[in-house]
């Protein structure tokens, strides 16, 4: 079992110094994948690999032994909580021109997330409104996408990079357009509405 780890948690070569989980250990924050911590020998901030996969909100919880991705090869974290977590830690072997599992591992969990969805227009009886014009819009009303759905009452997908309140709008310029419905995070395929 392997402790998970908190803001101010110690490191080989220094400490985290970022934490952005919900979760807390006392009125610590838990740090999850792509949280900083500094590294004294490279003399910087950099993203550390959480595998705590059962532990996680968008990114894994950091947990002992997860590595400081700097360019010290044995630079892991030792965490401190009360909380404890079952998965292993990313191996990590690295000699010259060799590329690890914890370099794999961080290049393709480190990408942004992405934040899909898409609305579907249904009548009271639960059949697809096929052709009505919909429109996103953000936050402060400006334009994101706009079009008509399909036969199956779908709009296509929008797709974001970050999480944001996104407005569905059905109707048209000629007629009027009425909000169908808020989303925060935009980030599913489930949402449904019914237009009579």
């Amino acid at each position: 079992m392997r402790a998970l780890a908190c803001l101010g948690d110690q490191t080989t070569y220094g400490n985290i110094i970022s934490a952005t989980a919900t979760w807390f250990e006392g009125d610590k924050a838990i740090a999850q994948l792509g949280d900083k911590a500094w590294c004294g020998k490279c003399n910087g901030a950099f993203p550390i690999i959480g595998t705590a996969y059962e532990w996680s909100e968008k990114q894994p919880y950091v947990a002992t032994g997860d590595k400081v991705a700097c360019r010290c090869p044995d630079h892991v974290v030792y965490g401190s909580t009360t909380q404890f977590t079952t998965s292993p830690a990313a191996a990590s072997t690295r000699s010259s021109g060799e590329i690890s599992a914890t370099d794999t591992l961080l290049n393709t969990a480190l990408e942004r997330p992405t934040y899909k969805g898409r609305v579907q227009l249904l009548d009271l009886e639960g059949a697809p409104i096929s052709g009505l014009e919909y429109k996103f819009v953000d936050a402060s009303g400006g334009p994101i996408s706009r079009g008509a759905v399909d036969g199956t009452g779908r709009s296509p997908y929008h797709e974001q990079d970050a999480s944001a309140v996104i407005a569905a709008y059905v109707g048209g310029d000629r007629d009027g357009w009425e909000v169908l419905e808020f989303f925060e995070p935009f980030s599913d395929d489930t949402q449904q509405s019914e237009q009579s």
